[in-house]
């Protein structure tokens, strides 16, 4: 029994957890930027402030990055799903993912609109990740491997617990409406970020391992 497919769709979920980790870094980046311009007493609207300049230009990366990663789990999972369910509603949950982000760009500076738009995105990115890890758990028993439906069972643990450490964190940001919160927001958008680069190191952790074992197959 061999799953083809999913081995070269985990080649893809590879690139999309690199690029995610790549473009949570630069949301730290940017949370910084933030903080540094409102501590100077910069506007982010005034673009003749070269910490301005740097802040969109870091954002036109991100977005970038984000897209290209997005596109690679796409493919993998549009090609993962004729092997197993799981992944088919991996696939829709990112494609609400994607729909729901270009709804936070463009409600950007509407913070209540932006900050529910971030907690259903947190919900669908888990949902996404949730049923990935089941499939590859599912078809690696199938393949004679259950330790690695073990592991799978500590990374989901691992997941449902930053779930629900970022949405407090994002209940939180959507209370600290006001401009004077602005540090405070920045300060937990990185904390919120952090968990979300640790979530992609789990991952690349376990697709390393899996893509052995659906190679070998």
């Amino acid at each position: 029994m061999t799953f083809p497919r999913t081995y070269h769709s985990i080649k893809n979920f590879i690139v999309n957890q690199t690029l995610m980790l790549a473009s949570e870094a630069m949301i730290i980046f940017l949370f910084i930027l933030v903080i540094l311009a409102y501590n100077l007493n910069i506007s982010i609207e005034d673009t003749g402030y070269p910490i301005v300049r740097y802040l969109l230009a870091v954002m036109l990366i991100f977005l970038a990055v984000r897209i290209s990663s997005y596109v690679f789990c796409f493919i993998g999972l549009r090609r993962a799903s004729k092997e197993d369910a799981n992944f088919k509603i991996a696939f829709y949950s990112i494609v609400i993912t994607l729909v729901l982000s270009v709804g936070s760009l463009v409600f950007m500076f509407n913070k209540e609109v932006s900050s529910i738009s971030e907690l259903l995105i947190i919900l669908t990115t888990m949902l996404s990740e949730i049923y990935i890890l089941d499939g590859i758990r599912s078809l690696s028993i199938q393949l004679g491997h259950p330790e690695m439906d073990k592991t799978g069972g500590v990374i989901y643990a691992v997941i449902i617990t930053i779930f629900v450490i970022r949405t407090c964190v994002s209940v939180v940001i959507l209370i600290l409406d006001d401009n004077s919160a602005t540090v405070e927001s920045s300060v937990l958008g990185i904390i919120d970020s952090t968990l979300s680069i640790i979530e992609s190191v789990l991952f690349l952790f376990y697709f390393s391992k899996a893509i052995k074992i659906f190679q070998k197959e």
